[in-house]
């Protein structure tokens, strides 16, 4: 994630890894199986195994740009790359998709304005 927002993501049992955050700050939970989350250059970057269902949500924490990348791999091998982009995030926005365990990736679904409907649905594109 290369955007000010946290990135939430949650297993078919409910398990969580992701950015959470008491009295503003954030703290890191890895509760999924296999995860891990860390942060790189100042992005959050969470790895996950590809033979599971994810649901993926957004959560803004200020004004910015919105980069999200989704990489598969094989052993070290990058097989998909796939981003999705929005000119906008703000404190409200909050953002969700699924990735499925065929690694099959759904739109990005955005509310901006944190009014609970969706303001924006984003297709995921490949980056060559």
């Amino acid at each position: 994630m290369k955007s000010p927002v946290d990135l939430q993501v949650y297993d078919e049992q409910g398990n969580h890894t992701g950015i959470i955050r008491t009295d503003g700050q954030p703290y890191a939970v890895g509760d999924i199986p296999g995860s891990t989350i860390r942060r790189i250059s100042g992005h959050q970057v969470i790895t996950l195994q590809g033979d599971r269902s994810y649901n993926v949500i957004l959560d803004g924490v200020d004004n910015g740009t919105l980069t999200l990348e989704v990489e598969t791999f094989n052993g070290n091998d990058l097989v998909k790359e796939i981003l999705f982009s929005a000119p906008t995030t703000s404190p409200r926005t909050r953002g969700s998709m699924t990735i499925s365990s065929e690694r099959i990736f759904s739109s990005l679904k955005l509310d901006y304005d944190g009014d609970g409907q969706i303001d924006s649905i984003i297709e995921p594109t490949d980056p060559e």
